[in-house]
């Protein structure tokens, strides 16, 4: 799906990392994070926060949600909200 280049879109995210000690996963951590982007494409917003985010101790990425602000108003707008989604990760 292609979007205006230019937009700034804030991605809620969060990230489930695996807590290692002696070669071992002993647990695991969720932590949250809000990043911004410029990109004009959606694959390209989920292409950006794996890079970002990439590490052998990253079990999980989980999108919470995507919005944008134009520009030309003082609108922000949901583009995709997913709230409460079970964990896989285990």
């Amino acid at each position: 799906m292609t979007m205006k280049s230019g937009l700034p879109y804030m991605v809620c995210c969060q990230l489930t990392l695996a807590e290692v000690q002696c070669g071992q996963i002993v647990g695991t951590r969720q932590v949250k994070r809000l990043v911004s982007s410029q990109t004009a494409e959606l694959h390209e917003i989920l292409t950006d926060l794996y890079e970002q985010f990439r590490s052998p101790y990253l079990l999980g990425l989980q999108i919470t949600s995507i919005r944008f602000h134009r520009s030309s108003t003082t609108e922000t707008h949901d583009y995709v909200v997913v709230e409460n989604q079970p964990s896989y990760y285990h």
